[in-house]
């Protein structure tokens, strides 16, 4: 079983269909990803948290399940 990879993506006001405005680079560990999502979030910019199955994460909840890579 291999683990999920996890990167932070920026999105401009809502996200329809899963398509981010643009990514950041994958991390091993989902913990390194949420550290910079708070990061970027205290600068005022809209991300949400993405696992390498596609799952959209926004304040902890599936916003988008197996949205495009």
């Amino acid at each position: 079983m291999t683990r999920p990879l996890w990167r932070v993506i920026f999105t401009k006001g809502t996200l329809r269909s899963g398509v981010p405005a643009d990514r950041g680079p994958w991390h091993e560990k989902r913990g390194v990803a949420e550290g910079w999502l708070t990061f970027f979030a205290g600068l005022g910019r809209d991300v949400r948290l993405q696992a390498s199955n596609g799952d959209i994460y926004e304040n902890g909840r599936l916003v988008v399940a197996g949205a495009k890579l």
